[in-house]
C-alpha cells in the first residue's frame, strides 16, 4: 500500500512519467495478486486442500479487474499499459499450462476482460479528444469574433437552478459600449433596454425588455429549434438605439443565445437632426419674443422674463451641468427678500418664518426657479418662505400667491407626471419634446406659450436641482402655488 501512495505522489509530481510508472504500477498490482500462485501455502495438515482455495478466485479477479481498471484511467498513453497488460496476461496463461476446459475457460475470460479494459480506455480517450478539440475550436472562434467583428457580441445562457440569465461569453467591444462586466451589470442592461419593435408577428413583444425576450426564448423552445429574429430595443441607460440579432445555438453542450448589438446609426442620424432643429426653433421663438418685448413691452418685468427663459433654456441644454449641480451654498432668507424687492419693485410681500434665518442649496435652480414661475399668475401678489422638518430631514417650502386666470389647465399640467430619469440626457430630450410642441402649435397665443414653456423648464429645473416632481397648486381665496426641497 504504502508504495501504492509512493507512486501515486510522483504521478502528481510528474505526470509526464505516466508513460513508464503506470506500466510499472499494472505489472506491481498483477503480483501482489499472485503472491499466492508464486508462493504456495504449506502446512502439514493432511486433509489441507490446495486446489480448494480457489473457491473464491472469482472475488480475487473481481477486485483485480477494478485495481487494473482504474490504473488504466490514470494515463492518457493507451499502448504502454497495454504491452503491460499482455504481459499480465502471458504470465496468466504460461503459469499453469493445462488442457482442461476450466484452463480455456479462464483463459479466455482474462483476454476478454483485457480487451474490454482496453476498449473502454480508447473510447473515454476518444470522447476526452474530441470535447477539447470542439471546445478549443469554440474558443478560438471566439477569439477570432473579439479581434476582427467591430459588432457587440454576447452570449447568455439561463441558470436554472438561479432562475436568471448568466454571462458566458463576452467580447471586449461589448465591455466597452455595453459597460458589462459582470452577471449583475449584464441583467441591468438588459432590463433597461425596452423593445420598440419586432420582425416577428407578436404584438405583446412591444410591452417587454430585452431580458424578458431571451428568457422566453429559451425557455418556451422546449425542442431548442434554431431560432434567430432582429429586434429594436431602445436603452435608457446607454441614450442609444440598437439592433439586436437574437440566435439560439449550441455552444460547449449548453443551450444559450447569442446577442449581436449593433448601434441604429441611421434613427441616430435622423433624431439628431430633430434635436437640433427644436433647438433652433426654440432659440428663434424665443429671440423673437425677446426683441418684441424689447419694442413693445410697458414694463421692464417682461423683458426680464425673456432674458430668464434664456437662461434656463442654456440650463437645459447645458450637457456639462454636473459641476453646477453640485454647487451648494448658503443663502440667507433676507438675501431672497432683497431680490424679491428689486426684481418686483416692492409690490411682492415676502414673509418669512421667523425662526428661518437661511439655508444650503443650490442658488442658480432656486433663484431661476423664483424668477420664472411667478410669470403664469397674472396678478403676483405675496411669497411665503418656511422650514418644516419631516423624518428628521429638513425641508423648506416656499409659496407664491396670486390671480391666475388658467388655474385649472395649470394644475393638471404641474402634477403631469413627465417620467424624468436619473439620466439629464433622456430628460432632456423630454422637455424638448413638449416644448416643440407647444412652439409648433398655432392655435396657443404668444402670452401663454410663454407660460407654459415656463412649467416645462422649471419642472425640469425642480427635479435636477432638488429631485422634486412636482408643483402643488391650491385654489384658495387666491391662487396658491408652492414647491419645496431638502435642504
Amino acid at each position: 500500500m504504502l508504495s501504492i501512495i509512493m507512486v501515486r505522489f510522483i504521478i502528481n509530481s510528474h505526470p509526464a512519467w505516466n508513460e513508464y510508472l503506470l506500466p510499472i504500477l499494472q505489472i506491481y498490482i498483477a503480483y501482489i495478486w499472485n503472491l499466492d500462485n508464486f508462493f504456495p501455502t504449506t502446512t502439514e495438515d493432511p486433509n489441507y486442500d490446495y486446489d480448494t482455495s480457489y473457491e473464491y478466485n472469482w472475488y480475487y479477479g473481481f477486485q483485480a479487474f477494478y485495481f487494473h481498471f482504474a490504473i488504466l484511467q490514470l494515463g492518457y498513453q493507451i499502448w504502454p499499459q497495454a504491452v503491460a497488460l499482455i504481459v499480465i496476461y502471458t504470465q496468466y496463461v504460461s503459469y499453469y499450462p493445462t488442457e482442461t476446459l476450466e484452463y480455456s475457460a479462464m483463459c479466455l475470460t482474462i483476454f476478454l476482460v483485457f480487451i474490454g479494459l482496453l476498449v473502454m480506455k480508447y473510447t473515454n480517450e476518444n470522447i476526452k479528444r474530441l470535447q477539447f478539440r470542439d471546445s478549443r475550436e469554440q474558443n478560438r472562434w471566439i477569439k477570432i469574433i473579439d479581434q476582427v467583428l467591430e459588432q457587440s457580441i454576447v452570449v447568455i445562457k439561463f441558470d436554472h437552478k438561479q432562475d436568471q440569465l448568466i454571462l458566458q461569453q463576452i467580447n471586449d467591444i461589448s465591455k466597452k459600449r455595453l459597460k458589462i462586466q459582470n452577471n449583475i451589470e449584464l441583467r441591468e442592461m438588459l432590463r433597461n433596454m425596452i423593445i420598440e419593435n419586432t420582425h416577428m408577428e407578436r404584438e405583446e413583444i412591444k410591452q417587454k425588455n430585452l431580458e424578458q425576450e431571451i428568457r422566453d426564448l429559451i425557455i418556451k423552445n422546449d425542442q431548442y429549434r434554431f431560432i434567430t429574429h432582429q429586434v429594436d430595443v431602445q436603452s435608457n441607460v446607454l441614450n442609444k438605439e440598437y439592433k439586436v440579432k437574437l440566435i439560439q445555438q449550441v455552444l460547449q453542450d449548453e443551450y444559450c443565445v447569442i446577442a449581436i448589438f449593433e448601434q441604429n446609426l441611421k434613427n441616430e442620424t435622423h433624431k439628431l437632426q430633430l434635436e437640433v432643429r427644436c433647438k433652433e426653433n426654440i432659440f428663434q421663438f424665443l429671440l423673437k419674443q425677446f426683441f418684441q418685448q424689447m419694442k413693445t413691452a410697458s414694463t421692464r418685468l417682461k423683458i426680464l422674463y425673456s432674458m430668464i427663459n434664456f437662461q434656463q433654456i442654456r440650463l437645459l441644454l447645458n450637457n456639462n451641468n454636473e459641476n453646477l449641480k453640485s454647487m451648494q451654498s448658503w443663502v440667507s432668507t433676507s438675501l431672497i427678500r432683497n431680490q424679491m424687492n428689486i426684481i418686483f419693485s416692492k409690490k411682492v410681500k415676502v414673509s418669512i418664518k421667523k425662526d428661518l434665518q437661511g439655508f444650503v442649496t443650490n442658488q442658480v435652480y432656486l433663484f431661476s426657479i423664483l424668477m420664472s414661475i411667478s410669470q403664469i399668475f397674472d396678478e403676483f401678489h405675496h411669497m411665503k418662505i418656511k422650514g418644516k422638518q419631516v423624518l428628521d430631514v429638513q425641508r423648506v417650502k416656499l409659496t407664491l400667491i396670486g390671480r391666475m386666470n388658467d388655474a385649472l389647465s395649470f394644475q393638471k399640467l404641474l402634477k403631469q407626471n413627465l417620467n424624468l430619469s436619473q439620466s439629464f440626457t433622456q430628460n432632456q430630450k423630454i422637455i424638448l419634446k413638449h416644448l416643440q410642441k407647444i412652439i409648433a402649435n398655432k392655435k396657443i397665443e404668444t402670452q401663454e406659450k410663454n407660460q407654459l414653456l415656463s412649467i416645462y423648464l422649471n419642472k425640469f429645473l425642480l427635479w435636477e436641482g432638488f429631485r422634486e416632481k412636482h408643483f402643488s397648486l391650491k385654489t384658495k381665496e387666491m391662487i396658491h402655488l408652492s414647491f419645496e426641497f431638502e435642504v
